[in-house]
């Protein structure tokens, strides 16, 4: 598993700051066999409040699949140590749905065996898709696409984009501003 840490908005990662960092998620490679690699990206924000300044987000890659968490803390540490809690449960999530998936697949088998010593997770209903909902979609801009969701009240929008012809979502942050997703094709 390669560990890349990565300071954003000129923030420099001092020794102790990055050591804690490298210790909180060097763990997830004993949780999970088959990660491939794991991203930290760490910024300062100003904010009016002090407590929530810091935010780290880390993205495990795996085979053909990510696992994500962003959060946000007064100290580096703080906020490290909210994203490994999330991406904790995330994980746990994964192995669940995966284990039901395959059934004594040499996966499986290596996901419990890295967890033999840590807790069973509980079982999980496996979800349902209980709706399939089809509507047009319209070709519009990235302002009357936001419209339109605040207007659905819906925390995010499927469209075309009119500037570029492509199929995009718009979504709500956290911090209450917005993100677009847009596909790319990999090679």
């Amino acid at each position: 598993m390669e560990l890349q840490i990565i300071g954003k908005n000129g923030l420099k990662l001092g020794g102790e700051a990055r050591q804690y960092v490298e210790k909180k998620m060097t763990k997830f490679s004993r949780l999970i066999v088959d990660s491939e690699d794991v991203k930290v990206e760490i910024r300062h924000e100003r904010t009016k409040s002090k407590q929530n300044s810091f935010i780290v987000q880390a993205t495990i890659s795996l085979k053909g699949t990510f696992l994500r968490a962003e959060e946000r803390g007064g100290t580096i540490q703080e906020a490290a140590d909210t994203v490994a809690e999330a991406l904790e449960r995330q994980i746990e999530r994964y192995k669940t749905r995966h284990q039901k998936k395959a059934k004594g697949s040499s996966t499986v088998r290596q996901l419990n065996m890295a967890q033999k010593n840590a807790a069973a997770p509980t079982a999980m209903p496996s979800p349902r898709i209980v709706k399939v909902k089809q509507f047009m979609i319209k070709r519009v801009t990235i302002e009357e696409a936001i419209d339109q969701m605040e207007l659905l009240n819906h925390d995010f929008f499927l469209f075309v984009n009119n500037q570029n012809n492509v199929l995009s979502l718009v979504y709500r942050r956290k911090s209450g501003d917005y993100g677009i997703i847009e596909p790319a094709i990999s090679p």
